[in-house]
């Protein structure tokens, strides 16, 4: 397995600063959220400044693990043309620079979703298909995969080899609905990416949640860890720090982030 950083951790550094910090933290990757406040912006980035990232990554040794747009709704005509526009722009820029794997959500919770949400993502996987590109689908809140047996039925309906998932044990733990190793099992032949992050339930109740250090929280990351090796997982493992989201919760990541890398060796080796 592999170690990258998710700039959802460095919300104060652009995507140079982003990249240097986690070449000198260790990092084998980069996950890059792109929208307007993100470290890319792929419906105004130029060509020069992908150059200029490129240049940058390959001075530092870091490999682009994932880029992270934000669009999800497939299902009101004017959004699901934005969502597809925004994903096709986010593939492109992942194929200039060598990015295998762009994340997305899995439609949004609303009436009838289902069908539009698991049409869209194939039409976006189609797309990325022609870039080289995987489409990782994210258990998460507020979308229709963020139990694992909802995340793998979506798949399963969208149908295309190059549209697989990103596992957030975090958010399944939340769901409630599965056992770490009936969620690593069932979603095993379609994991394509996972991110680590470490909550404390406040009065143990998971809709409560405060952001912490892995292994200072609710999350039992060793036993995930350890399990994912076993079933041969080689893969990412991107520390969706969220500095962005809290950042009085969190140390800066130069301290914050270092302390979860060396966390994640010490249970994967």
């Amino acid at each position: 397995m592999k170690t990258c950083g998710h700039t959802m951790g460095t919300p104060d550094r652009d995507i140079f600063q982003a990249i240097q910090l986690f070449a000198l933290i260790g990092y084998d990757g980069i996950e890059v959220r792109c929208a307007p406040d993100g470290q890319i912006d792929p419906l105004s980035i130029s060509p020069d400044e992908i150059r200029r990232i490129i240049d940058c990554a390959l001075e530092c040794g870091i490999d682009f693990a994932c880029l992270t747009p934000y669009a999800k709704n497939y299902v009101d005509p004017a959004e699901r043309k934005k969502t597809l526009a925004e994903m096709r722009k986010t593939i492109e820029v992942a194929e200039a620079l060598g990015c295998a794997r762009v994340r997305s959500y899995g439609g949004i919770e609303a009436d009838g979703a289902w069908g539009p949400s698991v049409e869209g993502v194939r039409e976006t996987g189609r797309i990325a298909a022609g870039h080289g590109v995987t489409i990782c689908v994210e258990n998460h809140a507020g979308t229709l995969t963020m139990s694992a047996a909802d995340t793998v039925r979506f798949v399963e309906d969208v149908g295309l080899d190059n549209v697989g998932i990103l596992y957030d044990h975090a958010w399944v733990r939340v769901a409630g609905q599965e056992t770490i190793e009936e969620a690593i099992d069932m979603q095993m032949p379609y994991l394509r990416h996972a991110h680590v992050k470490d909550w404390k339930f406040v009065d143990g109740e998971v809709s409560n949640r405060e952001a912490c250090l892995l292994g200072e929280g609710d999350i039992d990351w060793p036993t995930v860890l350890r399990m994912l090796r076993v079933k041969g997982y080689d893969g990412y493992l991107s520390d969706e720090y969220e500095k962005k989201w809290h950042p009085d919760k969190l140390p800066d990541a130069a301290i914050g982030m270092k302390k979860n890398r060396e966390y994640v060796l010490r249970h994967i080796s």
